[in-house]
């Protein structure tokens, strides 16, 4: 594996409140119109809150059970990953990992009949990618937070959650990972590693990494009886905190934590699919929510899946919430 090297320089007590937002499942309770109530977990500071909605334990009862059995559906052609590595140095020659991803084609959202799954998710559409990037490897850990911006920006990581200089940063907002991304970028360019700048993952981009080429409803295959994720995924299933990152299965295209442990932000602001083909698809415009993806340590398998979408407000902190950085 060819590696370039730019020199110099995460369930003790799960949280009073935590809904994420999700509507629209069509097994027999009927979706919820409003968006779901975002709730701070130990934050130091209240922020506004859209209106509450369906508990977690209705999210789950709504999945998707009658639809009609589709023909099977093909995989498209997807290129394969070179493998290379770009190694970011950080303040502290702490280092962060970015994996390269190809361009490709890819159906975004949850597939006919697809168990546990939303209508949130559709409609099914195909995304084209015309550029490689990379991704990170793991998701930003608490030591790289710690080594761009010396301090937290509310309530630090705590043991109740999972802390260690392994363990993915958590209590970030979407504005927060901005300002992280900043800062770094900044360090990036002051030490000569190079001219690119990191960036969060489109929504896009976060689903064709997460998928590494797969159809099926987790990147490890379907799993209708979900036997197989404790090897690939942290979720309420197996652990009541986050932890540290990389010590499940990575997916295809060697990323870890792409299912569980904490939800990820995305640059996008939410909105509902677009109906067609799109190509290199940055989401809409403006909205009140940013996306997250991938699941969490607080939440069941169902929410694992790489189809499923999530919804939080851009200045909202959450013990399950973290993100990665691309490039």
């Amino acid at each position: 594996m060819k590696k370039v090297v730019f020199s110099t320089a995460f369930r003790g007590t799960i949280a009073l409140a935590f809904v994420i937002t999700v509507f629209g499942c069509t097994q027999q309770a009927p979706p919820p119109e409003e968006e779901v109530k975002q709730e701070i977990v130990d934050a130091p500071a209240p922020v506004d809150e859209p209106p509450a909605a369906a508990s977690a334990e209705e999210e789950e009862k709504d999945a998707v059970a009658d639809t009609p059995v589709p023909e099977e559906e093909e995989p498209l052609a997807v290129a394969e990953p070179s493998g290379e590595e770009v190694v970011i140095m950080l303040p502290g020659d702490v280092p962060l990992v970015l994996t390269h991803v190809p361009a490709g084609v890819y159906r975004r959202g949850r597939t006919p009949n697809e168990q546990d799954s939303m209508e949130r998710e559709e409609p099914r559409h195909q995304v084209t990618l015309t550029q490689d990037f990379y991704m990170g490897k793991y998701p930003v850990t608490q030591a790289q937070w710690e080594a761009v911006m010396d301090s937290w920006p509310a309530a630090p990581p705590s043991e109740e959650y999972g802390a260690s200089d392994d363990h993915p940063a958590y209590f970030v907002s979407w504005e927060d990972a901005q300002a992280f991304i900043a800062a770094l970028n900044a360090h990036i360019s002051e030490t000569d590693q190079g001219p690119a700048t990191v960036r969060l993952p489109t929504e896009a981009e976060w689903e064709y990494a997460c998928r590494a080429g797969t159809i099926t409803r987790f990147y490890w295959g379907d799993d209708p009886d979900y036997r197989e994720i404790d090897e690939h995924a942290w979720y309420l299933g197996n652990e009541d905190t986050a932890m540290p990152v990389g010590l499940k299965t990575p997916n295809a295209w060697g990323l870890h934590d792409m299912s569980g442990n904490t939800f990820e932000w995305c640059q996008d602001w939410y909105d509902t699919y677009p109906s067609g083909p799109v190509t290199d698809p940055t989401g809409p415009d403006a909205g009140s929510f940013r996306v997250g993806r991938g699941g969490a340590w607080h939440r069941g398998a169902l929410f694992c899946r790489s189809a499923f979408r999530g919804s939080f407000a851009p200045d909202v902190r959450q013990n399950y919430l973290g993100f990665r950085v691309a490039r």
